[in-house]
């Protein structure tokens, strides 16, 4: 069986997460970006305990080139504590594949 890596993250606004999508896509660092929303997440900050709109993307991308998109995310997320969670899931040979070729592979690849 297969595997690809799976990476969560949320953003404030569609256009923010419009903005993430195609720079990711565009930089060949997902094969796939989902947008979900919106979402209403609730959470503790600062002391306190808020509740925020916000639209979920979930990217599917490589388990090689997961790392390159967390350091992105991590350098171009507007949130000064980002929610950015990944996993690595089964999926068929076929998809990933496709998934690989999709991306830019990371050197040594």
């Amino acid at each position: 069986m297969a595997h690809i890596s799976i990476i969560q993250t949320t953003l404030g606004s569609p256009d923010d997460a419009e903005k993430i999508t195609t720079a990711l896509l565009d930089e060949h660092l997902a094969a796939c970006v989902q947008t979900s929303g919106p979402i209403i997440s609730s959470y503790r900050w600062q002391g306190n305990i808020d509740n925020s709109r916000e639209w979920r993307l979930t990217i599917k991308t490589t388990e090689a080139n997961c790392p390159a998109v967390v350091s992105w995310l991590e350098a171009h997320h507007p949130y000064q504590t980002p929610e950015i969670i990944w996993q690595s899931l089964g999926c068929t040979d076929a998809y990933a594949a496709w998934c690989h070729d999709s991306v830019r592979q990371e050197q040594g690849e």
